[in-house]
């Protein structure tokens, strides 16, 4: 996929960012890519939450101690709020 919006790039004249977004949906003429424009507010700061509500140290549902270096995988979903799924490993489930 970089390859091929690089490729793309050489011959395209862009001026501001907007213009990547047509090199890129453009960069494969069989089936374009599909670009989603993002702005600032698609973006979240964590930082504030990781000071204050989270601790150093966590228990699991199963009583194992969580080190957030161990910790590959971090979800946080709307409909459970104060609580956050995480995994140790990509191919293990949510605990």
């Amino acid at each position: 996929m970089h390859s091929t919006i690089e490729r793309a790039s050489e011959y395209a004249k862009i001026f501001i960012p907007k213009d990547w977004v047509n090199v890129i949906r453009l960069a494969r003429k069989d089936s374009p890519y599909q670009v989603k424009v993002m702005d600032h507010t698609d973006f979240k700061n964590f930082k504030t939450m990781r000071e204050t509500s989270l601790p150093t140290k966590l228990k699991s549902n199963d009583g194992t101690i969580l080190k957030w270096a161990d910790v590959r995988w971090l979800r946080l979903k709307k409909d459970v709020p104060g609580s956050f799924f995480f995994k140790k490993d990509f191919w293990d489930d949510f605990k």
